[in-house]
């Protein structure tokens, strides 16, 4: 998933309808993203520590920098403390995103659709094994590339002996300068608790239409 993460849902610099939503305009790095009010950006220089102590179900390679990320304020605790101690135990969810320059093109997705007609049938089926079925440390995940929005749809699981099983929802935004990929990461446990805002905040993000591919033909 070095190629990943996220569709131009809104116009470039809208706030999306209803209330406890605040938009992040990164107008520099051409795109935007909205997150529940209650939700804080972490600090640039406390981010660049984070990704070596977070597990690397937020991570598509393990020298991957995220540029912005976010949490919930005063999520079990002090959220500074959580973030200078690394947060693995208390700090999620947690939604990470980082920006590639790589160039992608519709065509090394053309096979993801096969299983999934769409990204709610991803999210609401893809089941990973139960509990003991794979090695302790085993990821796994599912693909759907939403081709009209050029937008690459995945969820995927992780595990980890020390810290149990992690879910992550994916989305990364193509344009036409690389990718914009958003990672949103909840203990599995909590999943289900939290995949509504985890979409929420994915389907959020709007890319500048001066970088935004142009948009396909309608899907089935």
């Amino acid at each position: 998933m070095n190629a990943l993460a996220l569709p131009l849902l809104l116009a470039w610099g809208a706030s999306p309808a209803g209330e406890g939503v605040h938009r992040f305009n990164y107008a520099s790095e051409n795109f935007s993203i909205a997150l529940p009010v209650a939700w804080h950006e972490i600090d640039a220089a406390v981010l660049a520590q984070m990704p070596a102590a977070l597990p690397r179900d937020l991570a598509s390679s393990p020298e991957i920098k995220f540029n912005h990320a976010f949490r919930p304020s005063g999520k079990a605790g002090s959220p500074e403390g959580a973030e200078s101690s690394g947060g693995a135990e208390s700090g999620y969810p947690w939604v990470g995103i980082t920006l590639t320059k790589d160039e992608v093109t519709d065509g090394k997705f053309a096979n993801t659709n096969r299983v999934y007609g769409s990204v709610d049938e991803l999210i609401q089926k893809w089941q990973p094994p139960a509990l003991g079925a794979t090695p302790p440390k085993a990821r796994m995940s599912a693909m759907f590339y939403d081709k009209p929005r050029h937008v690459l749809w995945a969820v995927s699981l992780s595990r980890y002996s020390d810290l149990g099983d992690f879910r992550t929802i994916s989305a990364a935004y193509i344009t036409r300068f690389g990718t914009v990929q958003v990672h949103c990461c909840s203990k599995a446990a909590e999943y289900e608790e939290y995949r509504p805002v985890c979409r929420e905040i994915l389907e959020s993000v709007t890319i500048d239409p001066r970088v935004a591919l142009t948009a396909g033909p309608a899907g089935k």
